[in-house]
């Protein structure tokens, strides 16, 4: 895989360093997280299952993917340091381990507001980040407060942002020499505002939220009721609109003063009360045909039928979640093998390090066997 052979450190509990550092195993890399001594408070997350050893967090097991786990008290921190190709940060004491590294170290700090500015030792959380950069103001119906969710959606917004930064570092490594990335959780979600704060300071005002699934500058840009459930559909080009008024027998709608999103917002009401009845009819008809019909039309569209894919998503989350406990499962043999196995590991070749992970496989698949069954 592209990052087969890269080592990877991750410190820390802050969800973007951990969406991060889970990009790098994605793409093959060699991932070993440190959690804090009493362990990552993210193993509290909501929603839980049941794990190998009690409820376990999903979202932990989520972001945690295909990396090793151990706690800190159990390595040595110079000795990894030595011999990591990229060190994540995402603890509060990440100023005091960056200082360690070495030179030729790619180094990703990930926090809240980054390690300089007025807001740099503020405490906060995803939900009140995303509030600042302006990502929960436009959220909602257009009387009423706005909608915040209860996700990690600016955990990995930084995230990607940050692997990104770490992927330039280690291609420019060779001629430059190590980086050393700030990577701010605010600051990443403002690049998703850019427009609305560049539209604010010509007018001298916020941009007022229009309702839900009404976004400018694009519009439609929302989920509309179906035959049997929900769909998603998104008009950006004039091309697209055209061929949605077409396509629901609305030519009327297709006229010069309605080409851009910006043009058909203020007019949505009236919009939404001419095509969304054709549109529920149009899938109750033939969903099939009315998929197909939009696609061949350029009109960007998703079936958000409620049981089928429901069933499809649960399928998958529940393969995600088998295959993370497994993972979770490999975590606690190796937090057992304490200070020196983690020490250890940082000196050992690529090679030795594929022998020892299929014996400390083979340990598991032993410790899970009967007594008599191992004896024999």
């Amino acid at each position: 895989m592209g990052f087969a052979g890269l080592r990877v450190l991750e410190t820390g509990s802050l969800a973007s360093a951990s969406w991060c550092a889970r990009l790098f195993a994605d793409f093959g890399a060699d991932v070993l997280k440190l959690e804090p001594d009493g362990g990552d408070p993210l193993r509290q997350a909501s929603p839980l299952f049941d794990g190998p050893s009690g409820h376990e967090s999903a979202a932990f097991a989520f972001l945690n993917f295909g990396k090793r786990l151990a706690r800190r008290r159990d390595a040595d921190l110079s000795a990894l340091l030595s011999d990591c190709d990229v060190l994540i940060l995402g603890d509060d004491d990440a100023p005091e381990i960056a200082a360690c590294a070495r030179e030729t170290l790619i180094v990703v700090d990930a926090s809240w507001f980054g390690r300089s500015g007025p807001y740099r030792d503020h405490p906060a959380t995803d939900a009140t980040v995303r509030a600042l950069a302006g990502l929960v103001q436009l959220v909602g119906p257009r009387d009423g407060p706005p909608i915040a969710a209860p996700d990690f959606q600016a955990g990995y917004v930084a995230g990607l942002w940050a692997f990104i930064a770490a992927c330039a570092g280690l291609m420019a490594r060779a001629r430059d020499g190590g980086r050393r990335f700030d990577a701010s959780v605010f600051e990443a979600c403002v690049t998703l505002t850019e427009y609305q704060v560049a539209e604010a300071a010509i007018r001298n005002e916020p941009q007022q939220r229009s309702g839900i699934g009404r976004f400018a500058p694009t519009y439609p840009l929302g989920v509309y009721r179906a035959s049997d459930g929900w769909i998603g559909a998104t008009m950006v080009t004039p091309a697209q609109w055209g061929g949605f008024c077409e396509m629901l027998g609305l030519p009327e709608l297709a006229v010069p003063h309605f080409t851009t999103g910006l043009e058909r917002l203020p007019h949505a009401d009236e919009l939404e009360a001419q095509f969304a009845p054709r549109l529920a009819a149009a899938t109750g008809r033939n969903p099939a045909g009315c998929r197909s019909d939009a696609r061949k039309r350029g009109v960007v569209g998703a079936d958000m039928d409620r049981t089928r894919r429901g069933a499809e998503i649960r399928h998958a989350a529940g393969a995600e979640r088998r295959a993370a406990a497994q993972r979770l499962s490999y975590r606690r043999l190796h937090d057992g093998l304490g200070r020196a196995a983690v020490r250890a590991h940082a000196g050992r070749s690529r090679r030795r390090r594929h022998q020892d992970r299929r014996l400390l496989l083979s340990g598991l698949v032993a410790r899970r066997r009967p007594p008599a069954q191992r004896a024999a």
